[in-house]
């Protein structure tokens, strides 16, 4: 599908798309086609579920041209609506944020005020959002849940001030993919199922993520502790530095790490694998039926132990 996305591109292009957008519109794409992929579509398959180039690339410009503008703290927010406004005066407090089929985006935002926006949310009356000036929830009603039935799913933007911090971020997804910025808490828990969630730029004193076969993405990252529990998604760890250990279980999703240090690596696997390039943990212990550890590094005089190799075919390899 390399032509389709190179076509794509083309097309973007003559419609006169700039950059930033013909990198997410292409990012997006790309990550639809990986996602079919691996559920097995064929390449006929997938140049009938996409369709033509020009076409599609035509089909965003006139949608683009539909959507609403709305301007707030010098940034401009492309096809969502403003639903609710609180202004902050304490920069610390907690966040909560549980949806179902849902998207969601946390950014951060010039202006001193949190701002929710929405988009393809038919009624904001299944939703609840509240702030308190310690704890900012936005949550799904149960008993209005629906579960996403198309790309096209409702979306909301969390905007927040700089430097928010806060004891304990939460965030719980169901079918929904989540993207997360510049956060600063003590706590960090994460739960998604069928979800992918991406989390640039973070600091933590221990993160807690657990994921049901949706892709967890950080990078820039400083943590304390990470906890982590895969059933069949895939997690990757970039350009990050964790002072404690990194526990995790995994059933079949397999860890990509790299230019990340830790303390120490306790991997158990069914078959999963872990992988790394330039990945720095002092100690490994490996518990697997047949998942491996491959390691490869440029700085050969930072030694790893390995503590602990329990597995019927699993292997650790280390260079």
């Amino acid at each position: 599908m390399k032509t389709f996305l190179d076509d794509l591109k083309k097309e973007l292009k003559r419609l006169n798309f700039s950059k930033d957008e013909i990198k997410e519109i292409l990012a997006d794409h790309e990550e639809m086609i990986e996602t079919a992929q691996k559920e097995g579509l064929s390449d006929d398959e997938l140049t009938t579920k996409f369709g033509d180039p020009a076409k599609l690339a035509q089909d965003l410009k006139d949608n683009l041209a539909d959507t609403v503008t709305v301007e707030k703290g010098g940034t401009i927010v492309e096809g969502y609506t403003l639903w609710k406004t609180f202004p902050v005066v304490d920069k610390e407090f907690d966040i909560s944020i549980a949806l179902v089929s849902e998207d969601v985006k946390y950014v951060i935002s010039d202006a001193e005020s949190i701002e929710v926006h929405y988009k393809n949310i038919d009624d904001t009356d299944d939703y609840e959002v509240t702030f308190d000036s310690e704890l900012f929830s936005l949550k799904r009603l149960s008993d209005k849940t629906r579960f996403r039935l198309s790309r096209d799913a409702g979306k909301f933007m969390v905007k927040v001030p700089q430097n928010i911090k806060s004891k304990l971020f939460s965030i719980k997804i169901v079918s929904g993919d989540a993207k997360l910025e510049s956060i600063e808490t003590e706590t960090f828990d994460i739960k998604t199922t069928s979800g992918d969630v991406k989390i640039h730029k973070f600091t933590t004193n221990a993160a807690n993520f657990s994921t049901v076969s949706g892709d967890l993405k950080v990078e820039n990252g400083i943590l304390g502790s990470l906890k982590m529990s895969m059933v069949s998604g895939d997690a990757s760890l970039t350009d990050t530095k964790i002072d404690g250990p990194i526990d995790l279980n995994t059933v079949s999703g397999d860890l990509k790490v790299e230019q990340t240090e830790a303390k120490s690596l306790d991997f158990k696997t069914v078959s999963g694998d872990c992988k790394g390039k330039d990945f720095y943990p002092e100690t490994v212990k490996l518990r697997s039926v047949s998942g491996d550890v491959k390691i490869e590094n440029s700085d050969k005089s930072r030694e790893i132990q390995v503590l602990l190799k329990k597995a019927l075919s699993g292997k650790v390899k280390i260079k």
